[in-house]
């Protein structure tokens, strides 16, 4: 065999690298090179991201405020309530003090109509007691009041004023004499220092229906 024969036989080489060698470093590199990150979803949709945040927020804070709203509500009714109760007891006091009166004890009746009154009210009283107080010892008055029903007309919890409604009867004892007489009243109140107090009082004019009885033998 000559020598060219033999470097026939011999595989060419390749630089070195098979071509399988080649082919599976290739796919090596292939794999090894590095992949781009997949796109995060929220930075994909900030404006949905962001919407979805707001959204969030506002229904934290409309439930708060309506919650703040009913709290609110609630204590505002609760105060209105308390206010009617007390309006409804000082009128009652009220229209009592200017009701009742007892000619044994004169001073007493002056007294008690001070007490529930404002100031400008208790100063008209003082004004005119001489006189009244002749009359009631004159014609020795006595007088009772029953109440039938108690209401408030008008109130303003916050500026302290309100107006009451009472209906009643008055039992009217006059020298050998006595009389049941219907009364409507009307109460105008001030709150005053924490208080409510007197700072009208008038009878209201009642239907022909009820103005019955004994009432046309109250004296004059």
């Amino acid at each position: 065999m000559s020598s060219d024969d033999a470097r026939a036989d011999v595989p060419e080489e390749h630089d070195g690298v098979s071509g399988d060698a080649g082919d599976t470093d290739a796919a090596t590199v292939s794999r090894a090179e590095p992949q781009e990150p997949e796109p995060n979803v929220f930075a994909r949709q900030p404006v949905f991201l962001v919407a979805s945040v707001l959204v969030a927020v506002g229904l934290i804070a409309a439930v708060t405020f309506g919650i703040l709203w009913w709290v609110k509500s609630s204590s505002d009714a609760a105060q209105n309530a308390e206010a009617r109760d007390e309006v409804v007891a000082a009128a009652e006091e009220a229209i009592t003090a200017f009701a009742e009166v007892d000619y044994e004890n004169p001073d007493k009746y002056r007294n008690q109509q001070v007490a529930v009154s404002t100031e400008e009210l208790a100063q008209h009283v003082k004004d005119g007691w001489k006189q009244a107080r002749q009359v009631i010892v004159k014609a020795q008055r006595s007088s009772e009041i029953t109440f039938f029903d108690v209401a408030v007309e008008e109130l303003n919890a916050y500026d302290g004023t309100a107006t009451a409604i009472a209906s009643s009867e008055v039992t009217l004892s006059f020298e050998d004499q006595s009389a049941q007489l219907p009364r409507r009243w009307r109460a105008q109140l001030e709150r005053v220092e924490g208080e409510w107090k007197l700072s009208d009082i008038e009878l209201v004019p009642l239907p022909r229906t009820q103005q019955v009885g004994n009432q046309g033998s109250e004296p004059q």
